[in-house]
């Protein structure tokens, strides 16, 4: 089942007027609303996904999904996404000889969800009170070293269902002369299915100075505090509690006619992070230049320093009307629950976020790519991303690569036809024991082809041929899989 949520705490106001002005615009609002059911049956010849015990079977799946939109005048909701539920029992794994995970807290769920919803409300007119919100339920993975992303029955039990919301009331006002002020409240909760010692809540308190624009010159002051608080039932002394940090920054920005703009930041910051590998307060700044020779093409490379060292910048985007490339480089602080939660993963299905397990913050130096062309006769996209990541609290170090292919040739009016290739090589080195750095490597090739067929305008059929090539320093990582999938959609 979902995780429960707890009792919101500062977020009961926020959620409680939230609710108010949501109702109150109902009477006045536009809905606009899609459902559909997609039941397919999955052949595999390894249901056990073991590269000793090769047995094949055949489970069931049901997917509905759907879309809300709702717009008001003073208020907005969206709503999107799919709960997949699959037919395979821990009884049927037990009567092929499957062993499962050993471990008692990885117990199935049957269902995977990928659900999410946002919106706004404008309780008090003018910028008075707005409040933001949004939630999300997902899956991702209890153990980086068990199969994960790549196995849509959850079979060893590592899926982790979670529930992520966030609500943010802000304050704005105009000061006559000087600009415009912004006060920000943020509330953003995980809770996790099967992963309770990384249930986490994040408070954050931002306030924000805009001076009145020029033809040529922009400048702001801006503070934050945010802290990031996990539960406290990890087993592990060294995984901390709490981490805090603030900071001031005065901003600025310059226009140099149409294409080369310059902007940047500089001020102070603190943090509670171990005094021995970082200050706890000091000097920090931003520097940024921005080149748009077109309206297709920008360009911005820049540089900075901050507690944990240097902040490189790189972000190249470039639009054709067939085509989009990009390129970003960048090194920043996060944490892990934000990475595993996050909307950015490469291909839908594939390419799982994975990071280190840490409480304390994660320094994420990453690189990521993509290119996608339109052509009247194919389609082709490719992504990936490069990330190291160091914990902050004891030095560790993961080194996360993937990169998905996709090529969609246009072969009739009837069929749709489609190619993918997706590669994952994660290096979660964890923490020493005994002076012994485990191997916990893994690589995952996946590849897929799929043919589709409409059969009416409410009706369309499916079928995919899968192959999983999972490789793992760890004996129980390793098993090959091949998997064809009937699929047929319907709309409701």
């Amino acid at each position: 089942m979902l995780p429960h949520p707890r009792p919101l705490n500062h977020a009961n106001l926020a959620l409680l007027v939230l609710a108010i002005g949501v109702g109150g615009q109902a009477h006045a609002a536009r809905f606009d609303a899609s459902m559909s059911v997609s039941p397919s049956l999955t052949y595999t010849d390894n249901i056990c996904a073991s590269e000793s015990n090769k047995k094949s079977d055949i489970v069931g799946t049901a997917t509905p999904s759907g879309r809300l939109s709702v717009k008001g005048s003073r208020a907005n909701l969206n709503l999107s996404g799919h709960m997949q539920f699959n037919s395979l029992t821990d009884s049927q794994l037990n009567k092929r000889g499957c062993g499962g995970s050993e471990d008692s807290n990885l117990k199935r769920r049957q269902y995977k969800p990928k659900l999410r919803a946002n919106g706004a409300v404008e309780v008090i007119r003018n910028g008075g009170l707005n409040v933001r919100f949004s939630a999300r339920a997902d899956q991702n993975r209890v153990n980086s070293q068990l199969a994960g992303d790549e196995d849509p029955f959850d079979r060893d039990g590592n899926g982790n269902n979670y529930l992520r919301y966030s609500v943010m009331p802000s304050h704005s006002r105009r000061i006559q002369g000087v600009g415009n002020l912004t006060l920000r409240y943020g509330y953003d909760e995980v809770i996790n299915d099967k992963n309770k010692a990384n249930d986490s809540v994040r408070e954050q308190f931002n306030i924000n100075l805009k001076g009145e624009k020029s033809s040529r010159i922009n400048w702001g002051l801006s503070a934050r505090q945010s802290e990031v608080t996990y539960e406290n039932n990890s087993n592990f002394a060294f995984q901390r509690r709490s981490t805090k940090l603030e900071s001031a920054r005065l901003n600025l920005g310059y226009q140099f006619g149409r294409r080369f703009a310059i902007n940047g930041s500089a001020g102070v910051e603190s943090n509670n992070l171990p005094k021995n590998r970082y200050n706890d307060d000091g000097l920090t700044w931003q520097l940024n230049l921005r080149w748009t020779p077109s309206r297709r093409t920008s360009v911005t490379v820049g540089s900075g320093d901050r507690f944990f060292g240097k902040t490189p910048r790189i972000n190249i985007r470039y639009k054709r009307k067939r085509s989009a490339f990009s390129l970003n480089y960048n090194k920043k602080i996060t944490y892990d629950r934000d990475i595993r939660t996050s909307d950015e993963g490469l291909l839908t299905d594939f390419g799982d976020n994975t990071s280190l397990l840490s409480r304390s913050p994660i320094i994420d130096e990453r690189v990521s790519l993509g290119y996608n062309w339109q052509g009247s006769s194919a389609s082709v996209s490719v992504n990936g991303s490069v990330s190291e990541q160091t914990r902050t609290n004891d030095g560790a170090k993961g080194n996360f690569k993937n990169i998905g292919v996709t090529f969609s040739p246009r072969v009739s009016s009837n069929f749709n036809l489609a190619f993918l290739v997706n590669y994952s090589d994660n290096e979660p080195r964890q923490r020493r024991v005994l002076d012994v750095l485990p191997d916990n490597s893994t690589q995952v090739w996946s590849t897929s082809v799929s043919v589709g067929k409409p059969i009416n305008d409410r009706m369309s059929s499916s079928l995919t041929y899968q192959f999983i090539d999972r490789t793992s320093a760890q004996d129980l990582g390793d098993y090959q899989e091949n998997r064809i999938v009937a699929t047929l959609s319907i709309s409701l």
